[in-house]
């Protein structure tokens, strides 16, 4: 069961004080440069996306980075299940 809000430890408070002072999502905007991109709003659950966050922070990678990369491997095991 997901708890309704994920406990961080000091570290994980510190590194994601980091990321957002210093931008942390710079591997998407990398990405963004070098492939044409689809913007979508998406209307996420709060459970779904407090883990998704927490495990971004944990990957020090971005919420978009995250989400992007979990997109992949969904389609990845969809091809190799066809």
């Amino acid at each position: 069961m997901i708890p309704n809000k994920p406990v961080m430890t000091e570290k994980e408070k510190n590194q994601a004080m980091e990321q957002f002072i210093h931008g942390g999502e710079r591997k998407a905007a990398e990405r963004k440069a070098n492939r044409q991109t689809k913007m979508y709003n998406l209307a996420v659950p709060l459970d779904i996306y407090q883990e998704a966050k927490l495990n971004a922070v944990k990957e020090n990678i971005g919420l978009a980075e995250y989400y992007i990369n979990a997109i992949i491997e969904a389609n990845e095991k969809r091809k190799s299940n066809d």
